[in-house]
């Protein structure tokens, strides 16, 4: 394929912004390198060629809740002793019973962060 020029990559970037894919979703979907996307983002943003439009979407999305993880959550023995966090429409986090604390923090972080970006 002939090289994008720089609107056809603005283009491709707001499609990648607007799909809420990853860039390595997103990227092995239409056929492009994520670091591709990333870096095209940076420069166009940079040279004004890109409206901020993936921010005022991100300001709009809801904010994480502050939590507090407990080993002791009162499940009633015999019956289902899980519990799901529901992140969004397409995750869910489903805690099973002896969860280890360190690793589910560090999956709380890691969601934040990208629903912060």
């Amino acid at each position: 394929m002939a090289r994008r020029n720089a609107s056809q990559w603005a283009k491709l970037v707001k499609e990648w912004k607007r799909s809420g894919e990853t860039a390595t979703e997103f990227g092995a979907r239409v056929g492009v390198e994520a670091h591709s996307l990333h870096s095209w983002r940076w420069r166009l943003r940079k040279d004004g060629l890109l409206d901020d439009e993936h921010a005022a979407q991100t300001s709009a999305a809801p904010a994480f809740l502050p939590h507090v993880v407990s080993r002791d959550c009162g499940l009633v023995q015999g019956h289902d002793q899980h519990v799901d966090i529901v992140v969004d429409d397409r995750n869910t986090v489903r805690v099973l019973p002896g969860f280890d604390d360190t690793t589910l923090r560090r999956v709380l972080d890691v969601l934040q962060e990208r629903a912060m970006r």
